[in-house]
């Protein structure tokens, strides 16, 4: 069993998402109202799920005895249960598919790092590389990415830490936004960019 009733996770599954520390909005409404085992429960027993939920000072483990022990008081012992069931399926798809990426980030960022280094393509050959890439490892090429913003001192490559060499592409027009490679971001952030 778990803490999380609205589709977010935390406590079990990774950070927490959201308002409060279950994943729920910071002010009124709770997670508890797409919970489908809740369609059932009245209006006071979706406030008790809420009140503990809510519960700071309860264990995952406390926190879970008492959801369970309300799902039991108000008949939806089956749907609680089945609820519960498909959100660890869930974090255990989730945790294999994050380990499935670790693990092929290595490769991945080698085989960046060898189209970032071949000076016998164009610029939009290296975009064109970098982009059939991200095709085959969409999730591994946007960690790649967001690691290399937060290492190299800002978008798109950067100048690496202060006072360091720098980490970015090439400068002097054969790179991107402060010396990073073109071609080389996650996807939607050309938009993000323009509007920044």
């Amino acid at each position: 069993m778990g803490v999380t009733i609205g589709g977010r996770h935390g406590g079990h599954g990774g950070p927490p998402r959201g308002g409060t520390p279950h994943g729920g909005p910071p002010h009124g409404g709770g997670p508890l109202e797409v919970a489908p085992f809740l369609r059932n429960v009245t209006t006071e027993g979706r406030k008790e799920f809420d009140s503990v939920l809510r519960n700071e000072s309860l264990t995952i483990a406390e926190m879970e005895t008492k959801l369970t022990a309300l799902a039991e008081k108000y008949g939806v012992t089956a749907e609680y249960t089945e609820f519960e069931a498909n959100r660890t399926a869930r974090l255990t798809e989730i945790r294999k598919n994050v380990t499935d990426v670790i693990g092929n980030l290595s490769t991945v960022f080698s085989s960046i790092s060898t189209i970032y280094e071949n000076k016998n393509q164009t610029r939009q050959g290296q975009r064109e590389a970098v982009e059939a890439l991200r095709v085959q490892y969409p999730n591994e090429v946007d960690t790649i990415q967001f690691i290399r913003e937060h290492v190299g001192g800002g978008r798109h490559g950067g100048h690496g830490p202060r006072g360091g060499p720098p980490r970015g592409g090439p400068r002097g027009g054969h790179g991107g936004p402060r010396g990073g490679p073109r071609g080389f971001r996650p996807r939607g952030s050309h938009e993000r960019q323009e509007s920044a």
